[in-house]
Formats: C-alpha cells, sequence, structure tokens
C-alpha cells in the first residue's frame, strides 16, 4: 500500500537520517530522500515510523538502494516488527479500501 507523507527516521549505528515512505506493507518498506550518506552496507538499521504522533520502532534489512542526485530511494525487509505496526497497517488498509485517503 502507498505510505505517502509518512515520516521515517533510520540510523545506522553513525548517524540519523530521515526520510519519507513512498510503499509499504507489514514486513517491508520502499523509503525516499534518504542522505546519500546512510551505510547500506550494515546487516541492520534501526528505523522509526511516526504517524499521527505516534511511533514504530522496529528494525529493517536493507535490500536496495538507488541513488538519485543528492538522496537515494531503498527497499528493506522489516524484522522486529511490534504488533502495533500490524494493526496500523490493518487499519490503513481498511481505511483505504472504504475509500478514505
Amino acid at each position: 500500500m502507498g505510505g505517502k507523507n509518512l515520516r521515517v527516521d533510520i540510523s545506522d549505528g553513525r548517524g540519523f537520517y530521515s526520510g519519507y515512505i513512498s510503499d509499504v506493507s507489514r514486513f517491508g518498506m520502499q523509503l525516499n530522500s534518504i542522505a546519500i550518506k546512510l551505510n547500506q552496507d550494515v546487516k541492520t538499521l534501526s528505523v522509526v515510523v511516526t504517524v499521527n504522533g505516534k511511533n514504530f520502532k522496529m528494525m529493517a534489512i536493507p535490500k536496495w538502494e538507488v541513488k538519485e542526485g543528492g538522496s537515494k530511494t531503498m527497499g528493506m525487509e522489516l524484522i522486529n516488527v511490534p504488533y502495533s505496526w500490524a494493526g496500523f497497517i490493518r487499519e490503513f488498509d481498511q481505511k483505504k479500501a472504504q475509500g478514505h485517503p
């Protein structure tokens, strides 16, 4: 499902960076506008997704990246997903099915 306007903070263990989610599911996401400096070669990244003032903290395994000028787009597999994240995805999916933005 599309994740337009969902903000994400991500860390490679050396620095913290921000970006936006362009696609999201229960076990994966695609991020846009991520700083080139983020080290994709680490085994796991720390991810915090902020939605309506609520933070979802989880870990992710980088799967691919595409550099686009001064930033990059990344795909990652989510691991250690909190139960509340699955509930958020279900609720978001139901609203989309009912025609809500």
